[in-house]
């Protein structure tokens, strides 16, 4: 039997994913208000203000009433995935699903990060939900029949806007992959590690292994799967369009199980699959048909079949062969005829997309290039403000910490403000940071351990003339504002950076500090500014410090 592949059984694939992510929706954490601070806050970090004010906003709304809300949230994928099983319910279904979809890739994914400059396409950018709808495009119904081409070629975008689309999809991805932050010498290294925190046992030993290989080797990994992207996306434009298209399928596979934790199905936190299976299914949209046979494509009114007792002999054969030419020269006829209004249009269309994707690919390519500018890395190992003070460290040791009391704890932070420092709380967190800076540009990454669940941190660089130690060094200027470190329901928080700073942060002299409260709401524009302003500074002079780490420069 012969597989085929068809826009119905596309269509009844899509209904089927839009199911799952119903199903994942009515689980016990989405109900918990873990939801909005490990899913759905982190996305207005480092966001322009107009996106990061309305996923703070949307938050807060739905914490009101979260278990209405998230109802309401699965039976509207529930109720898409149905009406795409059923020919009759498929356009209202599709339509809806664009919309939703817009919605959940603003409120949930951020826009697949991309704003914020750290989106990379081995974690799912640009967006599982982006996929649905662009997906939804190719497998809108239509009464014409399903020939030549592919699948999705009858669709609302028709076959070339649907490898118009992929073309785009796989640039933008090397475009990403160029990125300074996905370039890092452990960016795919801790991308890799990050994930396997929820992914089965059997899968986050095979990621932590294979983090443990590609640790340090972040850039040349990246140019190398930037240039796999533009090949991919330029590939379906040439004779070789079906190995482009498996290629892309095959490279999405791998992405979706080290990088995206096969979407991390059984964690009880996801909301979809992630992307690979969207790339996937739209590869399957795109692969071209098998063509029909030649003389199917109409039939002569010359050609009649032998009749019943025909004689036989020399002159039927002559006969019957002069019918087949004829029917031959009538099909070749009736296809030069359709084909020739288009093809004309077919070549300048396919030669000026070959020609914008070619651009893309210069562009993408100089941006993987580097920067002449001098790299400057370091290092920081967070620890508990107290214990940068010489006179706390015997009452302040993490260990000790734990076991401390309510009225012990709230001696300590009456006593804990240095004469010429900052003010500080006592904390049994830890953590650890890489940072790296190429001119302007600063990208890097922060992870605490022991913080309290679903807590949010302020966090900034100090310098250049300060340390953690002594207090007297605790008063230098707020050089970077960082994006807010936001713990999971483990304590555990980690954040990356990319931004650009106009000055050298990255050096002796400079210290980075973790607060106890959150950036302030009237402050959150401030996020990514260097120098922090006077009025950020005046706001931030009341929170008190948990953690900081002087900054090593690496020789």
């Amino acid at each position: 039997m012969r597989f085929s592949i068809t826009r119905s059984g596309l269509r009844i694939t899509l209904g089927l994913i839009w199911l799952l992510d119903g199903a994942l929706q009515f689980q016990s954490f989405m109900y918990s208000h873990g939801f909005l601070k490990e899913v759905i806050e982190p996305n207005a970090a480092m966001q322009p203000a107009w996106i990061g004010n309305s996923i703070i906003s949307a938050a807060h709304f739905a914490g009101h009433n979260l278990a209405l809300w998230d109802t309401m949230f699965g039976l509207v994928q529930v109720a898409i995935g149905l009406g795409l099983l059923f020919r009759a319910t498929v356009r209202p279904a599709l339509l809806a699903s664009f919309g939703w979809a817009l919605v959940v890739w603003w409120f949930g994914e951020g826009f697949g990060m991309i704003p914020m400059g750290m989106a990379s396409p081995l974690t799912g950018a640009p967006g599982a939900v982006l996929l649905y709808g662009l997906i939804g495009l190719l497998v809108w119904p239509s009464d014409e029949a399903e020939r030549d081409g592919t699948s999705a070629g009858a669709g609302l975008i028709g076959e070339r806007g649907g490898l118009i689309v992929w073309s785009l999809l796989w640039a933008g991805a090397a475009a990403l992959w160029c990125l300074s932050v996905n370039r890092a010498a452990d960016a795919t290294s801790e991308a890799l590690k990050t994930a396997s925190g929820n992914s089965m046992h059997w899968l986050a030993s095979l990621q932590s292994s294979l983090a443990g290989s590609t640790n340090g080797h972040g850039e040349v990994i990246a140019i190398v799967l930037a240039i796999l992207s533009l090949a991919i996306a330029v590939g379906v434009w040439t004779r070789l369009r079906t190995e482009a298209l498996l290629l892309g399928a095959l490279l999405s596979i791998a992405y979706w199980a080290f990088g995206q934790g096969l979407g991390n199905l059984t964690s009880g936190k996801a909301t979809d699959p992630n992307a690979g299976p969207l790339f996937v299914l739209l590869a399957l949209a795109l692969l071209p048909r098998r063509r029909v046979r030649e003389g199917a494509a109409g039939r002569s009114p010359a050609l009649r079949a032998p009749r019943s007792g025909q004689p036989a002999g020399i002159e039927p054969m002559v006969r019957m062969r002069l019918r087949e030419i004829k029917q031959a020269t009538f099909n070749k006829g009736e296809k030069m005829q359709r084909s020739r209004k288009g093809i004309g249009l077919k070549t300048g269309q396919r030669s000026a997309a070959l020609g914008a994707l070619l651009a893309i690919a210069a562009l993408a390519v100089s941006g993987c290039g580097g920067s002449s500018s001098e790299k400057t890395e370091a290092t920081v190992v967070f620890k508990p403000m107290a214990v940068w003070d010489a006179s706390q460290t015997a009452k302040t040791h993490p260990s000790s910490m734990k076991g401390m009391s309510a009225s012990e704890m709230k001696e300590m932070q009456l006593t804990a403000k240095a004469a010429e420092g900052m003010p500080f709380l006592p904390s049994a967190a830890s953590g650890e940071g890489h940072f790296e800076q190429v001119g302007d540009h600063l990208t890097g990454w922060r992870r605490i351990t022991g913080l309290v669940p679903y807590s949010r941190h302020a966090n900034h660089l100090h310098g250049p003339d300060g340390a953690c130690s002594p207090e007297s060094k605790q008063t230098s200027n707020m050089a970077v504002v960082l994006p807010d470190l936001v713990a999971n329901s483990k304590g555990e928080a980690y954040g990356t950076v990319n931004l650009v700073v106009h000055q050298r942060v990255i050096g002796p002299g400079y210290f980075l500090v973790v607060h106890a409260k959150p950036t302030p709401a009237s402050q959150q524009n401030q996020i990514g500014s260097a120098p922090a302003s006077m009025a950020f500074m005046q706001a931030m002079s009341n929170d008190p410090a948990i953690l900081c780490g002087n900054i090593t420069v690496k020789s």
